[in-house]
């Protein structure tokens, strides 16, 4: 008995080294990411009853963010090639601490939802392409026609992949929620993927104002 005592007592102290950081879901579950390769979960108690990677797509893999944030991506090419082992991974998603419960299963259901929406992600990144090669013909900022068509598909196709990545996420999590119980606060879950949007359009209205003063239509800082 006393040796099971002590499996056991080793085999949770494990488990919280393993334990990166913890957010409670609500209805006795929480989102939990474990170990140092990581590994994103719900767990209810001490069962684990769902990985999250499992909602992401095939040859998909998990990397600790380095600058705190949750994103997603591509392998690069070459590395495909040079590693074309039938279980290395095509895409990523890099994990950030949990602090927000609700948002963090949101987020990383975010990043899902972009890497299941792939077609929409290489629009984005080719209207960004041409947005820089506009940019590179009009050294003196007088945005041409053809630099104005550039910034409007790249923002375009940009809202456009946030949405569907976040239509995604909020699906998903109904369906969490459905099958085990968790409790998220639907303003919350709202009010968080509106201030995700919001930045996006802020940061779109900011290129307009660059614009707008390079057609001379509002006057330039001194």
């Amino acid at each position: 008995m006393c040796i099971r005592k002590l499996f056991a007592k080793l085999k949770n102290a494990l488990e919280r080294l393993r334990t990166r950081s913890v957010a409670p879901l609500g209805g006795g579950v929480e989102i939990v990411v474990l170990g140092w390769k990581p590994r994103v979960v719900l767990k209810k108690g001490r069962t684990v009853v769902l990985d999250l990677l499992t909602l992401a797509p095939e040859k998909t893999a998990l990397v600790f963010s380095q600058d705190g944030r949750w994103h997603a991506g591509t392998v690069p090419l070459e590395y495909r090639v040079f590693f074309d082992f039938p279980h290395f991974p095509k895409m990523l998603i890099f994990v950030s601490k949990l602090c927000r419960g609700t948002g963090d299963l949101l987020s990383f259901l975010h990043e899902a939802g972009h890497l299941h929406g792939m077609v929409q992600g290489e629009l984005v990144i080719a209207a960004k392409e041409r947005v820089l090669l506009e940019e590179l013909k009009d050294p003196n900022n007088t945005y041409p026609e053809k630099r104005l068509r550039a910034l409007k598909e790249e923002r375009e196709t940009t809202m456009l992949s946030e949405r569907n990545a976040w239509a995604f996420a909020l699906r998903a999590a109904r369906k969490l929620e459905r099958k085990f119980g968790i409790t998220l606060n639907a303003h919350v879950a709202k009010m968080f993927v509106k201030q995700c949007l919001d930045s996006y359009e802020n940061y779109f209205n900011c290129k307009l104002l660059l614009v707008l003063k390079g057609k001379g239509m509002i006057f330039k800082d001194r």
